[in-house]
């Protein structure tokens, strides 16, 4: 088990103590957890079936050889959950992978490697990036669609590894999950000339053409005098919203705290 946590037969056999193994349970599953690591969850990696972070314990089933084919989860220590099947010592079949249990991406996996098309899941907005992944298991091509919250308005295009970099505005005809096979079909708004990209703010700029709306925003929100006194511009919604509606994605310019405190600093001392 321990080639799973990318350990070598050389370190495995200098430190066998590096694993705590627990009893099997009612289904034979046992938990293998690596000592001197810890789960602080910290979900940082939109996109991709498997964590960089480190693994903090699986749950499989063992025999007296090892790990044996079958369902297995993963656990790392980002938070992040990774379900699949174990094949000949590799990951192959369906995978899932969740974060405080809410589902960040779905595809096909074969010896390790994501194959086909493939969603991933933003956490927080809800958000979703569909699209068959390229020879590295990245969501990198130019078929490509990010689609909003509302399930309903995207952006598809080119992307690089999970980067926009040239998408237009559509609008989702029909998303199903058959299976583990997923597919996705949009149709492109004709009316439509604007080009959207990837360009975050920073601390000088927030984008290179500020007054391209949001096609997602612009159905819900609007800016506009507030009626209290003194209380100038304000957002408002344009209809009535469900409670939990994600309503806007918050941007502006970005200071790092650190840097900005530093940037006002003279002598080494301050």
């Amino acid at each position: 088990f321990y080639s799973l946590f990318s350990v070598s037969d050389f370190d495995y056999c200098q430190n066998e103590d590096m694993f705590l193994v627990s009893e099997p349970d009612d289904h034979g599953v046992i938990t293998v957890t690596k000592k001197k690591t810890w789960i602080w969850e910290k979900f940082s990696e939109f996109g991709r079936f498997k964590s960089k972070a480190v693994l903090h314990h699986i749950k499989a089933r063992c025999d007296n050889t090892g790990v044996v084919d079958g369902p297995i989860e993963f656990y790392y220590t980002d938070g992040t959950c990774l379900l699949s099947l174990l094949r000949h010592g590799g990951i192959s079949g369906p995978a899932l992978r969740y974060f405080k249990g809410e589902l960040i991406w779905a595809g096909e996996v074969v010896e390790g490697v994501p194959q086909g098309v493939c969603v991933a899941r933003e956490p927080e907005g809800g958000g979703l990036l569909v699209g068959k992944v390229d020879d590295n298991g990245e969501h990198t091509g130019d078929d490509i669609t990010y689609i909003y919250p509302d399930m309903m308005t995207a952006l598809t295009g080119r992307f690089d590894n999970c980067m926009m970099q040239q998408a237009r505005l559509a609008k989702v005809s029909s998303l199903s999950f058959i299976s583990s096979r997923i597919e996705v079909k949009v149709d492109l708004v004709e009316s439509s000339s604007a080009v959207f990209s990837y360009n975050p703010s920073n601390y000088t700029s927030i984008g290179d053409d500020p007054h391209l709306r949001d096609p997602y925003e612009e159905t819900l929100v609007e800016v506009r005098e507030s009626e209290m006194e003194g209380g100038g511009e304000g957002i408002f919604a344009t209809k009535d919203v469900e409670e939990g509606t994600v309503m806007c994605m918050f941007n502006g310019i970005k200071v790092d705290i650190i840097s900005n405190i530093a940037r006002n600093c003279v002598t080494e001392e301050e």
